[in-house]
């Protein structure tokens, strides 16, 4: 059964896929460190989705095509082999400045990939990672991500 997470600082809520669970004490750990605002895991401790808020954003990384080579770039830094950018258009609740990148550590494991969608919205940037077997969890990943809703939208 899915559970609903709401955040209301940065007005966002998702549904939580059955069997994933919020992690407090890791976004504790994490909010010190990078502001990460909600990290569920699942049920079997191989898949993460973390999503951070922040107001501080660039003014060149408003426009998507900006953020879209970011994405690129910091995947190429890592040894990382891409395997999917860009989809414009491809909102996120209801937000269309949104980018996706998807790519693997195949030096670390063969099967896990990284999805980052960064999605601008009323001031705020959104950035929501998932880390797992997106073969095993795309579903799971899709309930959340078809879910996502920005507050008033």
């Amino acid at each position: 059964m899915n559970m609903k997470y709401t955040n209301k600082k940065y007005g966002f809520s998702f549904e939580i896929p059955g069997g994933w669970t919020e992690e407090p004490k890791l976004i504790a750990w994490f909010r010190r460190l990078n502001g990460i605002n909600v990290s569920i895991d699942s049920k079997e401790n191989d898949a993460n989705f973390n999503v951070l808020c922040g107001d501080g954003i660039e003014p060149e990384m408003l426009d998507p095509n900006n953020r879209d080579r970011a994405l690129i770039q910091f995947a190429q830094q890592r040894d990382c082999e891409i395997t999917n950018t860009g989809n414009y258009g491809d909102e996120l609740g209801g937000e269309e400045n949104t980018v996706r990148a998807v790519y693997r550590y195949p030096q670390q494991c063969s099967e896990k990939s990284i999805v980052k969608i960064s999605s601008y919205h009323n001031g705020v940037e959104y950035n929501l990672t998932f880390g797992g077997d997106l073969k095993k969890y795309k579903k799971d990943l899709e309930t959340i991500t078809n879910s996502f809703r920005f507050a008033g939208k």
